[in-house]
């Protein structure tokens, strides 16, 4: 069964802080419903507490992959996943932006009295 939404750990700050996030998918992208963060989940998820949640990254917007050297877990991100831009989706976004008719005849009201205004001031 396929879900719109998905659960993450969004690690900031460094990985000196981790917070859970529920991603609300809007168009290409995932987007933080608390903060409005988007992220691309190109990559795998992780098990967590018996779930599959995304690692992601709060600066980068993309998943981590997490990979053990022989002292150390580290978690870096994919050079492949970097090159998925969201600027594309955000230019998508707002030329899909449609204002309401009250709003046009609003400005087109507020337009015509500027005019107007002026006309009479010259």
């Amino acid at each position: 069964m396929f879900r719109k939404s998905k659960n993450g750990i969004i690690v900031e700050d460094g990985g000196m802080s981790f917070r859970t996030a529920k991603l609300k998918k809007m168009g290409n992208t995932y987007v933080d419903t608390m903060t409005g963060q988007t992220f691309t989940l190109n990559g795998r998820p992780i098990r967590f507490d018996g779930k599959y949640v995304y690692l992601l990254s709060g600066e980068k917007g993309v998943v981590l992959e997490p990979e053990v050297d022989e002292q150390v877990l580290k978690l870096k991100t994919s050079p492949q996943l970097i090159s998925t831009i969201l600027e594309p989706e955000i230019l998508q976004r707002a030329f899909k932006f449609k204002p309401a008719m009250k709003t046009i005849i609003a400005a087109l009201l507020i337009g015509i009295g500027a005019g107007f205004f002026l006309g009479l001031m010259f």
